[in-house]
């Protein structure tokens, strides 16, 4: 077990030496490390077992991001496909979602939607707000415009077809996803791989 004599011995410099021991490491490991070491003297100075948390003036580097970057032409063909009449509405759908409002695979995995005065409501999950998360960057209802035309059409296509699939889905608990699963087995949500498989054959 580890003494309170231990965890006030604990100093920045320590954390700085036992980063440093990372070298060589996953950066997102070195990340991950930092974070739980953060999180944990947060916690005690919060329940005042400490008087200075030893990570406060740590900054790590960020992680680079990984960016897949299309060619003008592929983008082209992209906005094409999601004005098009005839493509499948759910694929044309994601990719809206995806470029156009930024959504990620883990929120429309859990998202659920409904069709409301006009116009498609997709109404995104959310953890509850705590200590070091208390605010949201992001409303939690995303009403789509009606216009242009195409997309209200879109729209309008795309929850036709959510309809028959929902009706055929076996409904295990009150929720409505906005990405059902083709075998209609159960209304849960899919995995995030799931939804970036989706998009990858959209």
């Amino acid at each position: 077990a580890v003494s309170k004599s231990d965890l006030l011995s604990v100093n920045q410099l320590k954390i700085e030496e036992y980063l440093r021991s990372l070298e060589g490491q996953k950066a997102s490991f070195i990340r991950t490390s930092f974070c739980c070491l953060n999180q944990t003297y947060r916690f005690l100075k919060h329940q005042r077992l400490i008087l200075i948390n030893p990570c406060q003036k740590i900054k790590l580097s960020r992680l680079p991001l990984k960016l897949c970057i299309t060619s003008e032409k592929q983008t082209e063909q992209i906005i094409r496909f999601i004005k098009a009449e005839a493509s499948n509405p759910e694929w044309a759908m994601l990719l809206s979602l995806v470029i156009f409002f930024a959504l990620t695979p883990r929120q429309l995995a859990q998202a659920q939607c409904e069709f409301q005065n006009g116009s498609l409501q997709i109404t995104l999950c959310r953890k509850p707000t705590s200590y070091g998360r208390r605010y949201y960057n992001q409303e939690q209802t995303l009403t789509l415009p009606a216009t242009p035309q195409w997309f209200f059409r879109l729209q309008k296509n795309f929850y036709q077809q959510w309809c028959i699939h929902f009706d055929k889905t076996k409904k295990t608990y009150p929720f409505k996803p906005l990405l059902l699963p083709y075998h209609h087995n159960y209304n849960r949500p899919l995995s995030s791989d799931e939804v970036r498989d989706r998009i990858k054959r959209a």
